[in-house]
This record gives structure tokens, sequence and C-alpha cells, in this order.
């Protein structure tokens, strides 16, 4: 009689205790309702485009149509981006009164649905650094081996884009003649709509491969996205430009032109990057006067941002000046090191 009361206490207990640890895990987890009146309870991850997703008890990873969510309980803060592109560190409160934000003071903001556009428990970046330290062999008006470094630093929005880049070249022909050559790069792109966008830019460079003291290229362009992913992003426009150069001989240029660029990146697998560009400048007064400047590279990680690159470019004057040749070329192999911040 009394080992089965014993018994009987300790089933008790023991349902007590993994109802109490049930509770706690149950009011720990994240709750959704959908439209359809099923409701999970686990941990929110992220949303990206319509796509909720959530990790559960039973699968590691579920997604749900954003649209038919229609309540929503978060136990942690997250990294929320909104339309008009402000992020927010709040966790998302929704039922019959509405949708409110609540910050880390628990402070409730009402706000509709539709403003927000992602979130995500990592602080999103927008900024992207690449440096790259590299021996180069040239071919064309000089043929010889030294050494490029180049930055370049993006930051990459929804409503626009910011693009620079400089990079410096070290050169000496036989006769122990500089032949440097550097330049610097300046983009502004906003996006009209989700593909087309319009863009500023500005461009300088000092060459004296091939005789260039000083030139300027400034301008607007208009262009179409025809993807915009993290592992895939093609991209063209066309616009005008007015140039001035000034050449070492004392000879000076000064005309508008006009542009057609095409820009393109692919990431086959995490960290390997193929990109390519090509630039046609076109001068209106005569056919004949065009310059075409085309690279390519291609990314292969090492360790810790570092990669290993390899890189083409192909520069090609249809009117150089006198004494010029045509066609320059440069080939490069870089250590590169990329970082998001």
């Amino acid at each position: 009689m009394k080992s089965k009361k014993s018994a009987n206490i300790y089933t008790i207990f023991t349902i007590l205790f993994f109802f109490i640890l049930f509770s706690q895990v149950l009011a720990y987890a994240d709750t959704i309702v959908l439209s359809n009146g099923d409701t999970l309870t686990g941990t929110i991850t992220e949303l990206s485009g319509d796509q909720l997703a959530v990790d559960t008890e039973y699968a590691k990873s579920l997604s749900i149509n954003w649209g038919k969510v229609v309540s929503i309980e978060m136990q942690e803060i997250l990294f929320i981006e909104l339309k008009d592109e402000q992020t927010v560190r709040s966790k998302i409160k929704a039922n019959r009164e509405g949708w409110f934000l609540e910050d880390e003071s628990g402070q409730l903001r009402a706000f509709a649905k539709e403003e927000i556009h992602s979130f995500s428990r990592k602080k999103p970046k927008y900024w992207i650094l690449e440096y790259d330290l590299s021996y180069q062999q040239k071919t064309g008006n000089i043929s010889n081996d030294d050494f490029r470094t180049s930055l370049n630093v993006k930051k990459k929005k929804r409503k626009y884009n910011l693009v620079f880049e400089a990079s410096y070249a070290h050169g000496e022909t036989e006769e122990e003649v500089s032949a440097d050559r550097w330049d610097i790069l300046f983009k502004y792109d906003h996006l009209m709509t989700k593909k087309i966008y319009r863009r500023g830019f500005f461009f300088f460079e000092r060459d004296r491969v091939i005789g260039i003291d000083r030139r300027f290229q400034t301008g607007p362009a208009i262009g179409y996205r025809f993807y915009d992913k993290e592992t895939l992003s093609l991209s063209s426009d066309v616009g005008t430009l007015r140039e001035e150069t000034k050449y070492e001989n004392g000879n000076h240029d000064s005309e508008f032109k006009g542009l057609w660029n095409i820009d393109f990146s692919y990431v086959p697998f995490p960290e390997i990057r193929v990109e390519a560009m090509f630039r046609w400048i076109q001068g209106f007064d005569e056919a004949t006067d065009y310059e075409i400047t085309s690279e390519a590279s291609l990314s292969v990680p090492l360790m810790g941002g570092f990669s290993l690159k390899t890189s083409i470019i192909d520069r090609y004057d249809n009117k150089p000046q006198p004494g010029m040749k045509r066609n320059d070329t440069t080939l490069l192999v870089s250590l590169s090191y990329r970082t998001k911040f």
C-alpha cells in the first residue's frame, strides 16, 4: 500500500515536471497563426521575399507564405528592414488589435504589415569592401611585368547603389621611362523601378602608357537590371558623357560621346565569383572614333576573406594618338581581400 502511494506521488511529480518544462518551452517559442486557423510554434529566423522561415521541433526549417500570417508573437528582437529602407531592432506582435513593433525598452509602435520588407536575426550588411594587390603582365604599347593595387567600395540598397573604385598600376619601359597608370571611378545608381535605374558617374584617369596626362569623363545613363540576386546579377545601361582629355604631347580634346555598358556577376559556388564588364564609348563626330574596354575575373577563396583572383583587361582604341598602338592587354594575378559590413 505504501509503495503504491509512493509510486503515485512519483508519477505526479514526473508529470508536473514535464508540464512545467514544456510550458516554459512553449512560452519561449514564437507563435504564428495562419489565415486557415492553424497555429505554429517554433523559432522565427527570417523573412525573405514573401517566405517566412521557421525552425520547429519537428522540422529544421519550414517555409510559410507571409501573406497567410494573421497573428504573430516573437520572443526575441530581430533586425527588421522596413519598406522605406529604415532598419529597426524590434519584436513583431500582431493580433486582433493590429500590428505592433516592440523595441528593446518594451515600447509598442503601431504599423501596417505592408511596411515590412524583410527581417533576420543577423544585422544587415550594405557595404562591400574589396582590396587587391596584383602582379601584372602587360602587352601592347608597353610590355612589362610590374604591380598594381586597387580598392573597390560598394554600398548596395534596394533604392540606390554607390560604387567607388580606385587603382594604381606601376610601370616602366625598357628605356626607364615611367608608364604609371591610375584611375578613380564613382557611380551612383537610383532605382526608378525594380528593374530600371538611372546613373550618374564620374571617371578620372592618368595613363602614361598611352600618353594620357589626364582625362575626365562624366555624364548620365539609364539602365535595366535583368537579374539582381546575390548569386547572379546582370545589368546594362546607355548614356552620354562629356570627355576632357589632355595628352602628354600637348594635344587637348573636348567632346560629347555615347556610352554602352554591361556588368555581370555570377557565384556558381560559395565564395567562387566570376565577374565581367564591357564598355563601349562612341564618338558622335566620326563612326571610327570608338574605344572598347572589357574585363573578366575569377576569384577562388583561400581563407578568412582572402581569395586568389585572376583577371584580364583588354583596352582597344580605334583612334589612338600618333605613334600609339590600338590595343593594350593586361593579365593580373591578385591576392584579394573582401569583406561586408
